[in-house]
């Protein structure tokens, strides 16, 4: 476990944000290179002067492995959209565009999907805690985002901004499926930094530091007690899921010109989540029986993956039988 990679000076930050937003509001439009060195300039003095004010200078910002890792997986979902997107005719700002939305929606969905379904006890705000575990639902760079969550609400909100801007729905979902899944690969990196979804004990396991998700959960059920240096070992689940989904995307990415027809890549994404997610979530220990009178040993996320797999199926069999696939219409000769 290693939440916090490293601590960034709190001058340094001032300096950046002085300098990137004097720049940005004295070059004006045309941009101007003198005028924005000067404004860049005078950004940098004013934030420092603040900072010292504020009594900033001295401090330094914890970067989050896990926040960082999501970042990172945006940014390689996004490269990989944007290097095909000229094959279908879309213009590349178009995935930069998509890509910001669907970290905004999808952030939101995994939160209200992890507060609901897996914590809601945690969060309610009726409850012991009051008021405090209203100002913990907003808390998402401590962990705590549910993949089903982010996109169930992602490929909605994606399919109604191609319908916005005139892009093809499938042919674009089916672009942007293998770049999903290897968003979703490099988040998994970032909850072995936090050590959230972490797996049930075994003998040969990781362990997990104090005061993590893991070390807490095993002294609440009396396993270890609160002066133990580390958690039990667990089976690395996050390294499984991040193995999982890096596959998966790879597959994914490599076939996509090889489909035929769309909605294929997309169907195929739905398939691997939900069978690879129904058992990685089976050796996991965070996440209890939705109902257990049913199903003792099936938690909320599996009976998804059941659904998931049942529902790629027949979406499968349906976009197979209909037989389409877009190709764009060439770009005319130049005179």
């Amino acid at each position: 476990m290693w939440p916090t990679l490293f601590h960034l000076p709190a001058w340094l930050l001032l300096i950046a944000g002085g300098v990137l937003s004097g720049a940005l509001l004295a070059g004006g439009e045309p941009f101007e290179r003198k005028r924005a060195a000067l404004g860049a300039a005078a950004g940098a003095v004013l934030a420092l002067a603040i900072g010292a004010w504020r009594g900033w200078l001295q401090t330094a910002v914890p970067v989050h492995g896990y926040g960082t890792f999501i970042l990172a997986g945006f940014l390689l979902g996004v490269y990989m959209s944007r290097r095909r997107a000229h094959l279908l005719g879309v213009e590349p700002e178009r995935c930069m565009d998509v890509g910001v939305l669907g970290v905004v929606t999808g952030l939101a969905g995994a939160r209200v999907f992890h507060i609901l379904f897996d914590n809601w006890s945690y969060y309610n705000p009726f409850g012991e805690r009051g008021p405090a575990a209203v100002l913990d639902m907003f808390k998402v760079w401590e962990g705590g985002l549910v993949f089903y969550g982010a996109f169930l609400v992602v490929i909605p909100v994606t399919a109604w901004y191609c319908r916005r801007h005139k892009i093809p729905v499938l042919p674009f979902l089916d672009l942007a499926a293998p770049a999903l899944i290897a968003g979703l690969a490099l988040g998994r990196l970032g909850c072995l930094m936090r050590g959230c979804c972490y797996g049930c004990p075994v003998e040969w396991g990781i362990v997990f530091g104090p005061e993590s998700p893991a070390w807490e959960d095993h002294v609440i059920h009396g396993w270890i007690s609160t002066s133990a240096a580390r958690s039990l070992p667990v089976h690395p689940t996050q390294i499984y899921a991040f193995l999982c989904a890096g596959l998966s995307a790879a597959f994914l990415y490599a076939y996509w010109p090889r489909r035929r027809y769309d909605g294929q890549i997309l169907g195929l994404m739905l398939l691997m989540a939900g069978a690879t997610r129904f058992f990685e979530e089976a050796l996991r220990g965070d996440t209890p029986a939705a109902w257990p009178d049913v199903a003792p040993s099936l938690s909320m996320a599996q009976w998804i993956g059941l659904s998931l797999v049942a529902i790629s199926m027949l979406w499968l069999l349906y976009f197979r039988r209909r037989g389409s696939l877009y190709l764009p219409a060439p770009a005319p000769a130049a005179s």
